[in-house]
């Protein structure tokens, strides 16, 4: 290769095409974002005031049917049936009136927290009209007992009696005015259920009955409307603008009130939710701005630099000469990457070896780290259960000595497993029921255990002593109540076994609990730390152990582990430990 042939530098022919595709990727990514969050915005408006619509939709409805149950008691009601078909003379009427009629209107007025009026058209005039207000302006829970005569004649009435409409929520005689609504329902005769004997009219104020609209505030100029889908009509309005109406292009979105002839609106100038597009589109041009000029500087700066550091980069490639590589890179031309191709090419032969020796050792050391962790599970429980033996035996209760002796060794024969890390599940639950046996003798019983593991899920294997350590922190830290239950249920779901230890303790705050989650409390938690490394140096970074608590209301250890179809049956399981089948 001659050697003294003048070239241009690579660096030198990749910094014009490197700055172009800057500055259109820029270009692009600008563009595309703001087009983006412009479509995206209103979209996400919408679906935001859905959820919105959602919730104030089943807030009316709750109070609507609040109202109809109260009309469903007076409609059905068998008393007033009786009442309004009597036929006594006039002073039997009044007692009737007084002492049962009226009690029974005003009974329902105190289930509600709402501010409702109760009207009673009645067809037997033998009763005498009891009211307080006829104009509409509720201003508190009332009843009034009215003659049928009085509405008969009204347009309102006999409109509502041509269309047939009967349990409707309406605006009739002055509802309109003093901005009420009304369910408006027909009373017949249980006797032949076809002889009309009044009406019932229970009136809202729309205020009232709408209130969680006025909540709802999406920029400075937006409507939020209740309409009468029958009549297009608005029914009800809370206007954020303070204008009569928005002058510029908006977003409207709809939702219905089932069960009911209305539906909410709201209407969304379009400035809202493409301001913060413009705000973004602004910032990101100045962003790309600078960062092309920065990016022009660097590039300018490294061109220069870069014919210096080839040099270097050659040499060290080179110094790189032991063997030979199996590929070849063949590159023809002049500049500073034909030369690093024929170090490189030089050097290829001990890649692969390298790669395996790295891989290896890779190996070597993983299995070395989940040794060591298995061999840091702290036994400290042993110490306290050879303490209570002790203290059993100085006490002459020798039946729970050897309780506690047989329900340690039973433990430990478990635990040590002929030295193998992986275990069936089901032996792991085997050993956990040991350590609970030791436990209940320790504390007399003073807690409940349950275990609740999908049958498919015993033959699995998993490591050994994941669960233990989380039944300890329980009992160890978790006591508040006379009787603690700790609750071990498995599942799988999927690809996944999740494996809870649920306890109704005292719980942990949620600020360790996110420093626990965060990994930065898992030094001085051994348990936990322990668990969770052999858990992902085993299976990897997508599974190990997840802590949630509410503080005062229970812990639960959730472990995730990959499924893996079970090489040994349950049969051979219990085969293994000397059980039947």
């Amino acid at each position: 290769m001659n050697q003294s042939r003048t070239y241009v530098p690579f660096s030198y022919k990749i910094m014009i095409p490197y700055l172009l595709l800057i500055m259109l990727t820029e270009i692009f990514i600008g563009s595309y974002t703001y087009t983006r969050l412009s479509n995206s915005s209103s979209v996400l408006t919408e679906l935001n005031m859905k959820m919105t619509f959602q919730q104030i939709t089943n807030n009316i409805l709750y109070q609507l049917q609040d109202v109809q149950q109260i009309s469903d008691s007076l409609f059905q009601s068998t008393e007033i049936q009786k009442y309004l078909d009597s036929d006594e003379d006039p002073f039997d009427i009044y007692i009737i009136t007084r002492d049962q009629l009226l009690p029974l209107l005003a009974a329902p007025l105190q289930s509600t927290r709402n501010n409702i009026q109760i009207m009673l058209y009645v067809k037997n005039e033998k009763y005498q009209e009891v009211f307080k207000d006829l104009k509409g302006n509720i201003q508190e829970k009332a009843y009034n007992l009215l003659y049928f005569s009085r509405i008969e004649n009204e347009e309102w009435f006999k409109q509502l009696t041509v269309k047939k409409l009967d349990n409707q929520w309406l605006q009739v005689d002055t509802d309109l005015e003093q901005h009420n609504i009304s369910l408006i329902r027909k009373l017949i005769s249980f006797n032949d259920y076809q002889t009309e004997i009044g009406y019932l009219r229970i009136s809202i104020r729309l205020e009232e009955l709408f209130q969680s609209l006025n909540s709802v505030r999406v920029g400075e100029h937006s409507i939020v409307q209740v309409r009468d889908k029958t009549t297009s009509n608005i029914l009800y309005q809370v206007n954020t603008s303070g204008e009569e109406k928005i002058n510029e292009p908006y977003l409207t979105v709809k939702h219905d009130i089932p069960g009911t002839r209305y539906g909410l609106e709201i209407l969304v100038s379009d400035q809202y939710f493409l301001k913060e597009a413009q705000d973004i589109r602004n910032v990101t041009l100045t962003v790309c701005i600078a960062s092309f000029l920065i990016m022009l500087f660097i590039g300018i700066l490294v061109a220069r630099l870069s014919n210096r550091r080839m040099k270097k980069i050659i040499s060290y490639v080179r110094s790189l000469r032991s063997g030979e590589f199996r590929k070849r890179i063949l590159i023809s031309g002049h500049d500073e990457f034909a030369q690093i191709a024929v170090a490189f090419n030089e050097t290829a032969s001990n890649i692969d070896h390298l790669i395996q020796t790295v891989y290896l050792q890779k190996i070597n050391v993983k299995e070395a780290e989940l040794e060591a962790l298995q061999a840091q599970i702290n036994p400290h429980f042993l110490y306290n259960t050879l303490s209570s033996i002790n203290s059993l035996a100085n006490m002459g209760e020798t039946d729970k000595v050897s309780a506690m002796v047989t329900g340690l060794a039973k433990f430990y024969r478990l635990t040590l497993n002929d030295g193998r890390i992986m275990i069936p599940l089901v032996n792991e639950l085997e050993q956990v029921k040991s350590y609970i046996e030791i436990q209940k003798i320790k504390y007399a019983n003073r807690f409940d255990t349950f275990i609740e593991v999908e049958p498919e899920l015993l033959e699995c294997e998993v490591i050994k002593l994941i669960l233990q350590p989380f039944v300890e922190n329980a009992l160890k830290y978790a006591w508040h109540v006379d009787r603690l239950t700790v609750k071990i249920v498995g599942r799988r779901v999927g690809d996944h076994i999740f494996i809870s230890v649920i306890d109704n303790g005292i719980g942990i705050h949620r600020d360790r609990i996110r420093e626990i989650n965060s990994n930065q409390l898992m030094i001085s938690s051994c348990g936990i730390s322990n668990v969770n490394d052999r858990i992902r140096l085993r299976y990897g970074d997508d599974y190990g152990v997840k802590v949630s608590s509410f503080y005062g209301g229970g812990t639960t250890v959730l472990l995730i582990l990959p499924y893996e179809q079970p090489k040994t049956g349950i049969k051979d399981i219990r085969k293994m430990r000397g059980e039947d089948a």
